[in-house]
């Protein structure tokens, strides 16, 4: 019976260690340390910082279009005259070889160019959209992010959850190999008990299993290796009604980053077509040139220095090219109407994402609550089975097992709770709102 007292004792102490908080070591990584990692080595994000240095060079090059162009040409020239022959009797022979120096500045300034004006409008739109494009992707990087972290966080209360119980069912069973060796059972029991530990001990391995898979998701994140991440003592409750009020589905149509990508890519296409319609209109543009030729002598006479000034309209007008203007703004009409019909598209598939969302959101908050309903249930029935041991009616094995099952419900009401969380965060990410702060201190929250 000592040998049986001792070993029980040293199941409590292994239970009390697996079934107590969990300690972070220095390898383990919070939400917001991670986010700082992601933010800081992630190449994607430095591709989108080029991406918008490209739309602010590409709005430079439209707005020169707007401005005078000037250019100089100097024109140095080595000539060489021969008279082969000549009705005037006094050149009938005769060569020459001079040089002569032309410098001619030419000032082009655009008076009127539709092509010209709209490409300013097109770079703008193009900007814009770039700047859309950069917010959904960093909003996906970060949401994509989180949901990595608490795919983590949950892997690892389950392993957690998987080595407590194998640790019970081993203890367990050197408790009944105790009772099978004084004859108050029999060796069926025993054979039970055994089946149930190696069920447990695969159950483990299924855990490290999936933990690691984890671990291998976030790491795309956080690029170098992380042990783990810290894993929150409680998980708030999550009101669904009041988080359904606050992003509705009527906001998501308008506030949703993919949607506003869409509406970027639709404005964009309305100013190609305005563009393209502009290179039909006539062009107008004032021309100054200012030349200086100078000329050291040639083969009938000395030299010369001639400056001359040029100031004109120059007004072009497009009649006809073989139909390619009008296929051009067919082109772009059409392209236009394709790029309105994806907003749309985005928008209906965003407000339909959505609402499968919020049904989840409400299905996993309902589970939730049933969940923490069985801990309660299961928490009663502790203390009874504790005050009926007391009494001398219940065995300690059946304190154990009533004791790991409200340990184990305790980590299943976490578990319920982060895949809750997890459809809060893709509802927020859905709408461009992931709020890192937030969800940290909704991770770091205490048990609830």
């Amino acid at each position: 019976m000592k040998c049986m007292t001792q070993s029980f004792s040293a199941a409590m102490v292994a239970l009390w260690v697996l079934l107590g908080p969990a300690i972070s070591t220095a390898q383990e990584v919070s939400l917001a340390k991670a986010h700082a990692m992601m933010m800081g080595s992630l190449l994607e994000l430095d591709i989108l910082d080029l991406d918008d240095d490209v739309a602010d060079a590409l709005v430079k090059q439209a707005r020169a279009q707007r401005l005078p162009n000037i250019t100089l040409t100097l024109n140095a020239t080595q000539n060489r005259q021969a008279i082969v022959s000549a009705d005037n009797t006094a050149y009938q022979q005769g060569t020459s070889t001079f040089p002569s120096l032309t410098a001619s500045l030419r000032i082009t300034q655009p008076i009127f160019d539709q092509g010209k004006w709209r490409a300013m409008d097109v770079a703008e739109a193009e900007r814009a959209l770039v700047q859309a494009q950069a917010i959904a992707a960093r909003n996906d990087l970060t949401g994509a992010l989180v949901d990595a972290y608490l795919k983590v966080a949950t892997a690892q209360i389950r392993l957690q959850q998987a080595r407590a119980l194998v640790v019970a069912r081993n203890q367990l069973e050197s408790l009944v190999a105790l009772e099978v060796d004084a004859g108050r059972t029999d060796d069926d029991a025993l054979s039970r008990v055994r089946a149930d530990t190696f069920e447990a001990m695969a159950a483990q391995s299924d855990a490290e299993i999936e933990l690691s898979d984890a671990l291998f998701d976030l790491y795309r994140f956080t690029i170098r290796d992380v042990d783990g991440v810290v894993v929150p003592r409680g998980v708030p409750v999550i009101k669904a009604g009041s988080f359904s009020r606050t992003f509705n589905g009527r906001q998501v149509k308008v506030v949703a980053p993919a949607v506003q990508v869409a509406l970027a890519e639709a404005f964009v296409a309305k100013r190609e077509l305005e563009q393209v319609r502009g290179t039909l209109s006539p062009t107008a543009n004032l021309d100054l040139e200012l030349s200086q030729e100078r000329t050291e002598g040639s083969l009938f006479g000395g030299g010369s220095e001639v400056q001359s000034t040029e100031l004109g309209v120059t007004v072009t007008v497009p009649i006809y090219a073989g139909g390619s203007g009008k296929a051009r703004v067919r082109e772009y009409e059409l392209r236009l109407k394709q790029a309105e019909l994806r907003a749309r598209q985005v928008a209906d598939r965003v407000a339909r994402r959505h609402g499968a969302l919020m049904s989840a959101l409400k299905t996993s908050a309902k589970r939730d609550a049933q969940v923490a309903k069985r801990l309660s249930t299961s928490v009663r029935t502790l203390e009874r089975v504790r005050a009926r041991r007391d009494a001398g009616r219940a065995t300690e094995d059946e304190v154990l097992e009533a004791r790991l099952r409200v340990a184990s419900q305790r980590w299943d009401v976490q578990i319920a709770r982060l895949r809750t969380l997890r459809l809060q965060a893709e509802i927020m990410a859905l709408f461009g709102a992931i709020d890192i702060a937030s969800l940290s201190k909704q991770l770091g929250a205490k048990p609830g």
